[in-house]
Protein backbone atom coordinates (compact mmCIF):
# COMPACT_ATOMS: atom_id res chain seq x y z
CA UNK A 1 0.00 0.00 0.00
CA UNK A 2 1.47 3.12 -0.95
CA UNK A 3 1.29 5.58 1.47
CA UNK A 4 2.04 9.64 1.25
CA UNK A 5 3.96 12.07 3.24
CA UNK A 6 0.69 13.03 4.88
CA UNK A 7 0.31 9.29 5.99
CA UNK A 8 3.53 8.78 6.97
CA UNK A 9 4.44 11.86 9.17
CA UNK A 10 1.58 12.47 11.12
CA UNK A 11 1.76 15.69 13.70
CA UNK A 12 1.48 15.10 17.48
CA UNK A 13 0.37 18.85 18.37
CA UNK A 14 1.64 20.12 21.83
CA UNK A 15 -0.42 20.44 24.31
CA UNK A 16 1.12 23.16 26.32
CA UNK A 17 0.31 23.85 30.02
CA UNK A 18 2.81 24.39 33.39
CA UNK A 19 6.19 22.26 33.95
CA UNK A 20 6.50 22.65 37.95
CA UNK A 21 9.78 21.23 39.60
CA UNK A 22 10.99 21.95 43.29
CA UNK A 23 9.06 25.21 43.88
CA UNK A 24 9.19 26.83 40.45
CA UNK A 25 6.68 27.25 37.78
CA UNK A 26 7.21 27.95 33.98
CA UNK A 27 4.37 29.00 31.81
CA UNK A 28 4.87 27.37 28.37
CA UNK A 29 2.73 28.53 25.36
CA UNK A 30 2.92 29.26 21.49
CA UNK A 31 6.15 31.05 20.25
CA UNK A 32 5.30 34.65 20.54
CA UNK A 33 7.29 35.95 17.82
CA UNK A 34 7.77 33.57 14.77
CA UNK A 35 10.37 35.71 13.03
CA UNK A 36 12.77 35.95 16.23
CA UNK A 37 12.11 31.93 16.53
CA UNK A 38 13.09 31.06 13.12
CA UNK A 39 16.28 33.20 12.90
CA UNK A 40 17.25 32.14 16.44
CA UNK A 41 16.38 28.67 15.49
CA UNK A 42 18.99 29.03 11.92
CA UNK A 43 21.60 30.72 14.36
CA UNK A 44 21.89 27.25 16.69
CA UNK A 45 24.45 24.75 15.58
CA UNK A 46 24.06 21.57 17.95
CA UNK A 47 20.77 19.50 18.17
CA UNK A 48 21.16 20.08 21.70
CA UNK A 49 21.38 23.79 21.16
CA UNK A 50 18.37 23.78 19.09
CA UNK A 51 16.26 21.77 21.60
CA UNK A 52 17.56 24.47 24.40
CA UNK A 53 16.40 27.24 22.41
CA UNK A 54 13.41 25.91 20.94
CA UNK A 55 12.10 25.17 24.81
CA UNK A 56 13.36 28.89 25.82
CA UNK A 57 11.12 30.55 22.95
CA UNK A 58 8.25 28.34 24.26
CA UNK A 59 8.59 29.61 28.10
CA UNK A 60 5.86 32.30 28.66
CA UNK A 61 6.10 33.18 32.47
CA UNK A 62 9.06 32.14 35.07
CA UNK A 63 7.63 31.75 38.50
CA UNK A 64 4.65 34.01 37.37
CA UNK A 65 6.42 36.73 35.87
CA UNK A 66 6.54 37.30 32.75
CA UNK A 67 9.56 36.37 30.73
CA UNK A 68 10.93 39.63 28.48
CA UNK A 69 13.42 37.61 26.69
CA UNK A 70 15.38 34.03 25.73
CA UNK A 71 18.63 35.17 27.58
CA UNK A 72 16.48 35.28 30.98
CA UNK A 73 14.70 31.77 30.17
CA UNK A 74 18.46 30.66 29.01
CA UNK A 75 20.13 32.27 32.04
CA UNK A 76 17.10 30.96 34.32
CA UNK A 77 17.87 26.90 33.01
CA UNK A 78 21.68 27.49 33.48
CA UNK A 79 21.11 28.40 37.11
CA UNK A 80 19.32 25.48 38.03
CA UNK A 81 20.72 22.25 39.14
CA UNK A 82 21.35 19.29 36.69
CA UNK A 83 18.36 16.91 38.24
CA UNK A 84 16.02 20.69 38.37
CA UNK A 85 17.01 20.85 34.55
CA UNK A 86 16.13 17.58 33.79
CA UNK A 87 13.33 17.18 35.29
CA UNK A 88 11.87 20.62 33.34
CA UNK A 89 13.53 19.65 30.14
CA UNK A 90 11.40 15.40 30.97
CA UNK A 91 8.31 17.48 31.12
CA UNK A 92 8.62 19.89 27.76
CA UNK A 93 9.46 16.20 26.29
CA UNK A 94 6.22 15.43 26.78
CA UNK A 95 4.32 18.55 25.67
CA UNK A 96 6.61 19.84 22.76
CA UNK A 97 5.50 19.37 19.22
CA UNK A 98 6.77 16.06 17.61
CA UNK A 99 6.01 14.02 14.41
CA UNK A 100 4.90 10.18 14.46
CA UNK A 101 7.08 8.29 12.01
CA UNK A 102 5.93 5.09 12.60
CA UNK A 103 3.50 4.10 10.26
CA UNK A 104 2.03 0.50 9.52
CA UNK A 105 2.97 -0.67 6.25
CA UNK A 106 1.09 -3.37 4.75
CA UNK A 107 2.53 -6.14 1.89
CA UNK A 108 0.52 -6.11 -0.96
CA UNK A 109 1.28 -9.73 -1.40
CA UNK A 110 0.69 -11.49 1.62
CA UNK A 111 -1.37 -8.47 3.39
CA UNK A 112 0.55 -8.94 6.75
CA UNK A 113 0.77 -5.39 8.13
CA UNK A 114 3.95 -4.50 9.82
CA UNK A 115 4.99 -1.13 11.95
CA UNK A 116 7.69 0.79 10.10
CA UNK A 117 9.98 3.46 11.11
CA UNK A 118 10.46 6.07 8.31
CA UNK A 119 13.00 7.94 10.25
CA UNK A 120 15.80 4.39 9.68
CA UNK A 121 15.34 5.50 6.17
CA UNK A 122 18.36 7.41 5.46
CA UNK A 123 17.56 10.93 3.49
CA UNK A 124 13.94 9.88 3.66
CA UNK A 125 13.83 13.00 6.31
CA UNK A 126 15.91 15.91 5.32
CA UNK A 127 18.86 16.14 8.01
CA UNK A 128 17.87 19.35 9.20
CA UNK A 129 14.32 18.21 10.53
CA UNK A 130 16.31 15.86 13.08
CA UNK A 131 13.48 13.29 13.08
CA UNK A 132 14.77 10.93 15.71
Amino acid sequence: VSKTSAQVVQPIFANYGTIEFKGNVLTVGNVRNRDLYEESINKTLTSMERYITDFALHIQSINGSDVSSVDEVVNFLYDLDVDDCEKAFEQWELMRFKCNVIQPVECPNCKKVNNFDFSDMPTFFPSSWEIK
